[in-house]
């Protein structure tokens, strides 16, 4: 997180996989571990300062983030690793089948 203090802004950043990509790619890698309230919040927020990418564009980048976090569980070798990657490949193939769905407002 930085923090502006001349305006008081404040920027959410990940340098983890920093990368230049179009905002639907940023925005997907944040819906994606966000919770519901937290992405209606921050959808709404965008809208309010630019056009939101469409809703398949959203689902994608969602799901391809998802994919590159994949392995997190084991490599933070989490007890139930397995799992975690098993419900977590079942959200990708859901979200692969309609991406729109998963962007949505609600």
């Amino acid at each position: 997180m930085l923090y502006e203090y001349s305006t008081g802004r404040i920027w959410l950043t990940d340098f983890d996989r920093v990368c230049l990509a179009p905002a639907a790619t940023d925005l997907g890698s944040y819906l994606s571990e966000a919770p519901s309230c937290q992405r209606h919040a921050l959808l709404e927020g965008y809208a309010a300062h630019r056009p939101l990418p469409g809703d398949e564009e959203l689902g994608w980048a969602i799901a391809l983030s998802r994919l590159a976090r994949l392995a997190d569980p084991l490599r933070r070798a989490h007890p139930s690793w397995r799992e975690r990657i098993s419900a977590d490949l079942a959200a990708i193939e859901r979200i692969a089948r309609s991406p729109e769905k998963e962007a949505g407002w609600a």
